[in-house]
């Protein structure tokens, strides 16, 4: 018994060293302080590739907020301002890109379906996931925050039960227990507070009032003014410039389709000009 403790103790001391080792591979230019629990030995990216832009905890977490129905949104926002509204068996929710931008993902519910609400500001991709995953055989029920890493300018997501890095973008784990996962995406709508309440009479619009005092001052101030410009380029501490494309500017936004056979994508540019393609 005590030899088999003292062989736990030590292949658990292997982990730690070799964990700890492994997280030194990550850029963090500012030496800003974390504690990871994650497992860094799983990962299907480089860890050099992730950079540590902010404090884990900077971005204040929503979890199950409260929302308002039409009259008192229409009030609260601007008839203009941009959400992402997603619509589950006829019951839709919208979440204002202004105030996602200080939390960046809210853990939610909608009619009895978990979902996580995401945006990242600095490639404009707001994206819904189911929170529910089936992964090597094992059902899991996730939460998440963000990490305050990057990985090619786009936020890091973790999960809270085993603390792996996801991807925004793909809503993929990179890192971790459950590397190689991926959360289901949710059809949604970028579209204006007005058309959403015209669309969904009876739709609910997250309220101002789940931020703290410090969250909601913040609500509206844009922290990346005109950083997607068409004619800039990726902060060059976030992301590889030499990785970028020259087919398209690089701020240029799009349309991404997916089907087995890979993706397609279409420069809002040009259906601008052409209003409807079929392909």
């Amino acid at each position: 018994m005590i030899r088999k403790i003292i062989y736990t103790i030590i292949f658990m001391s292997f982990i730690s060293n070799n964990n700890s080792n492994l997280m030194a591979q990550v850029k963090n230019p500012r030496n800003i302080e974390s504690n990871w629990k994650t497992d860094t030995t799983k990962h299907i990216a480089e860890l050099s590739e992730f950079t540590v832009a902010l404090p884990r905890g900077a971005f204040p977490k929503i979890d199950f907020p409260v929302f308002m129905d039409k009259e008192k949104g229409l009030k609260e926002f601007y008839a203009q301002e941009p959400v992402i509204s997603v619509d589950i068996d006829g019951e839709a929710k919208a979440y204002s890109l202004n105030m996602l931008s200080i939390h960046e993902i809210s853990n939610d519910t909608l009619n009895g379906v978990p979902i996580l609400a995401t945006y990242c500001p600095l490639c404009n991709s707001g994206i819904i996931f189911d929170r529910r995953l089936k992964f090597e055989g094992q059902d899991w029920l996730l939460k998440f925050e963000v990490s305050g890493m990057l990985r090619n300018s786009d936020m890091v997501m973790f999960d809270r039960q085993t603390e792996s890095w996801w991807q925004q973008l793909m809503g993929q784990a990179m890192v971790g227990k459950l590397a190689g996962a991926e959360l289901e995406m949710l059809p949604s709508l970028i579209i204006s507070v007005e058309e959403f309440f015209e669309r969904y009479p009876k739709g609910k619009i997250l309220s101002k009032e789940n931020g703290d005092q410090e969250s909601q001052a913040y609500y509206g101030t844009n922290y990346y003014a005109k950083y997607d410009s068409i004619g800039n380029s990726p902060w060059g501490k976030y992301f590889d410039v030499e990785l970028l494309d020259d087919r398209l500017p690089a701020m240029e936004r799009i349309v991404d389709i997916e089907s087995e056979k890979g993706h397609k994508i279409y420069p809002f540019s040009v259906i601008e000009k052409k209003g409807v393609i079929n392909d």
